[in-house]
């Protein structure tokens, strides 16, 4: 499972990079979830007007992917999860 996963991120962590830049992608794990097991968790840092582009960046990267993700918004010292 490790290995899956390290090589998932790298598979994954250019292709949102390129799209998100990297500024905005500030971190990238699996982590657990209840209903969906292991999860893709997108640490994202943008301005809140950004936020509905760079979510639709995201689902249109993972669209061809069957790996589950979410999207958790930093804002400051806060987090926001958006699945």
């Amino acid at each position: 499972t490790k290995l899956r996963q390290d090589a998932a991120l790298r598979v994954f962590r250019p292709l949102l990079q390129g799209a998100l830049g990297e500024t905005v992608l500030a971190g990238l794990e699996f982590v657990d979830d209840d209903q969906k097991g292991q999860t893709l968790c997108c640490h994202l840092r943008t301005h809140p007007s950004r936020q509905g582009e760079c979510t639709q960046q995201v689902q249109d990267i993972m669209k061809p992917y069957t790996t589950p993700y979410q999207i958790r918004w930093i804002d400051g010292d806060s987090t926001v999860s958006l699945s």
